[in-house]
């Protein structure tokens, strides 16, 4: 019996194994790209502690998706992702933000998991969320592509 592939199973297969053939290959060091964006967090968490809400956007593309826990419909762009980032800050005085895990995935592609530590206010306690940020970089400059959040922070396994 003949099978006839499409090319959404091909790309999906060659995927596979080569994630499941690079087993013998060592890892790339995440070092170099950890340190690249950690800069562009920075920015992000300077920004934070003066509700600057479009200096915090900067971060992202233009056209970054964003969406998360108890939001319901992605912020696309730049006008909906400073909206969202001013949404966030209500309540806050600062945020840190540490890398859990980072990767280059093609030279101007990265991706991270991060914990945000957020700082409320009213003086309440500190609480975490985390993050899967994937990153570009554009003219130079790695910004945030893409970002999809929770709650709690990204626990190490056992």
């Amino acid at each position: 019996m003949a099978r006839i592939l499409t090319l959404p199973f091909l790309v999906s297969a060659v995927a596979i194994g080569g994630l499941q053939g690079s087993a013998g290959l060592a890892a790339p060091d995440p070092a170099p790209i950890a340190a690249a964006l950690q800069p562009r967090l920075a920015a992000i968490e300077n920004a934070w502690a003066k509700w600057d809400a479009p200096a915090v956007a900067a971060v992202y593309t233009d056209d970054a998706v964003a969406t998360g826990e108890q939001n319901p419909a992605p912020a696309e762009g730049r006008a909906a992702m400073t909206a969202l980032i001013s949404h966030l800050m209500e309540g806050t005085r600062a945020v840190s933000i540490a890398i859990y895990r980072a990767e280059q995935l093609a030279p101007d592609v990265a991706s991270t998991w991060v914990t945000w530590t957020v700082a409320l206010a009213d003086g309440q306690p500190d609480f975490q969320t985390k993050s899967l940020f994937v990153w570009k970089r554009v003219d130079g400059s790695w910004r945030i592509a893409q970002d999809m959040f929770a709650l709690g922070p990204m626990v190490p396994q056992p």
